[in-house]
């Protein structure tokens, strides 16, 4: 959860990192059903442009420990003091590590078909590496 929780608020602080994993990372890989409600939030805001953490803890007001959970979310900082090949590593490994544990949450209960897709899927991750300024 915690390199879940560095990706999301990564993405708060700079939502045009979102384009560079739009097409690798969906809320669906994100680990808890709260996680996925807030990515699917982010998301939507970071393709506009910026994303408001207050108006998406606000959307959990009906739910107090969603509420509590979705605050806290937004509290972790991530590191400031990194030149751009750190920040590009750090940002790539969190990518890795959601996809790869989705993947294999998928595979467990994949047929066949799906399984080579998800082994194809893993392969590429191997080889992934984003790039940020």
């Amino acid at each position: 959860a915690k390199t879940e929780r560095l990706l999301l608020t990564w993405i708060c602080e700079e939502p045009k990192v979102y384009s560079k994993i739009e097409d690798i990372i969906e809320p669906s890989d994100f680990s808890s059903e709260l996680y996925q409600k807030v990515a699917e939030r982010i998301f939507e805001q970071a393709k506009e442009g910026s994303v408001s953490p207050g108006q998406i803890i606000s959307s959990f007001i009906n739910d107090e420990e969603d509420y509590k959970k979705a605050s806290a979310l937004f509290q972790m900082e991530r590191p400031k003091e990194m030149n751009n090949l750190d920040k590009s590593k750090a940002f790539t490994e969190a990518v890795k590590r959601i996809k790869k544990s989705s993947l294999e949450k998928k595979g467990a209960s994949a047929d066949p078909n799906e399984l080579m897709n998800i082994i194809i899927a893993k392969r590429k991750l191997e080889t992934l590496w984003i790039t940020l300024e």
